[in-house]
């Protein structure tokens, strides 16, 4: 199609030089992959028009017959950057941040698909639900086999919403630059990228679609990574809008884990716990402060009354009357084990008020 025909709704800050004929989109980001080809209109992710590189990627676009670069912008662009576009032979557009990469990709391929726009639309859509699909079988296939297989690593990008279709692809393509064989898909509201990448090289991709992800879309979302699908999505329910590797969560899953069985089995020491719990707000023992205290030191009785700053005596008589009070054996390693496994719940984190000598 040519350039002409085209009608995308976008200022233009340079012109696209006459007789460009109009190929389809790319979706670059500030690492430039995949990198365009003759003829795609280059939408820039995450690439503000103030950036350093973005004289450099216009440029690019340029050397590589790209028809022109769209850079999202709520004001006019600087006439620096449309200088370089102008000198590069490459039309300039900016896009309003009201609108939606999605929406830009989409009527870019409806119409350089030929025909009745919304026919081709129509028709678009039909073969991408066939391909979504189909991706989806391959990530659920490849998830079903991580953690067996050497060298798998799953990442699990989750957001306060589902993520556009232009930031999956933008994963997808980023991912199969370092590794062909690297698949992704959206199951539910979570992205799942499935390679054989090194960890650090993974973790430094995760990072940079999370920031393109705030920058692009305003899509505050954050990471999980590990060797299998449970690993990475308890890593990434850690995660916040950051990027959690497994190996560095591995605790806080477990807890976060028991907590969430605690929400709908109570635990073995519950009524002893709550009778404790009510003693410390009626007279202010801090009998579940002594027992973290006590657990934190691997039950060093002299290093856990210098954490409490109490006497030795003092923490030993608390123990004895824990023990009488509640009937829990503290000489037993299956109770120990539940009892502080129970008191790591969060929801049973005792107040951090200083105890009563």
């Amino acid at each position: 199609m040519g350039w002409a025909d085209l009608d995308l709704g976008l200022e233009t800050a340079a012109p696209v030089p006459d007789g460009t004929v109009v190929t389809g989109t790319a979706v670059v980001d500030a690492g430039w992959a995949p990198g365009p080809e003759p003829g795609h209109v280059v939408l820039l992710v995450g690439v503000g028009p103030d950036d350093a590189v973005v004289d450099t990627l216009v440029r690019r676009a340029g050397l590589a017959r790209a028809a022109a670069m769209v850079v999202r912008s709520p004001a006019p662009l600087p006439p620096s950057l449309v200088q370089v576009a102008r000198a590069s032979g490459v039309g300039l557009l900016r896009m309003p941040t009201s609108l939606a990469w999605d929406d830009v990709h989409d009527v870019v391929a409806a119409q350089v698909a030929g025909g009745d726009p919304s026919v081709a639309l129509v028709r678009r859509r039909a073969v991408e639900r066939a391909a979504r699909a189909d991706a989806i079988a391959r990530v659920r296939a490849r998830l079903d086999r991580a953690g067996s297989e050497a060298g798998e690593r799953v990442a699990c990008f989750a957001g306060e919403r589902p993520l556009p279709g232009a930031a999956i692809e933008l994963v997808r393509l980023s991912a199969g630059v370092l590794d062909p064989d690297a698949c992704a898909a959206a199951i539910g509201p979570r992205l799942y990228l499935v390679c054989t990448l090194a960890d650090d090289v993974l973790i430094a991709l995760a990072r940079r679609a999370v920031v393109l992800a705030a920058d692009a879309f305003g899509l505050t979302m954050g990471a999980g990574i590990g060797h299998s699908r449970a690993q990475a999505d308890a890593a990434a329910d850690l995660a916040g809008p950051a990027v959690a590797h497994f190996d560095g969560v591995r605790t806080q899953a477990v807890l976060a884990a028991l907590d969430h069985l605690a929400e709908h089995v109570a635990g073995p020491h519950a009524c002893q716990l709550e009778l404790l719990r009510q003693r410390d707000e009626q007279r202010g023992t801090g009998y579940l402060d002594t027992l973290l205290a006590w657990f934190d030191a691997a039950g060093d009785v002299a290093s856990a009354a210098g954490r409490l700053r109490v006497h030795t005596n003092t923490f030993r008589y608390r123990l004895r009357r824990i023990a009488a009070l509640s009937g829990i054996d503290l000489g037993d390693p299956d109770e120990r084990l539940a009892l502080e496994l129970q008191l790591r719940i969060p929801a049973w984190r005792p107040p951090t008020k200083e105890p009563s000598p």
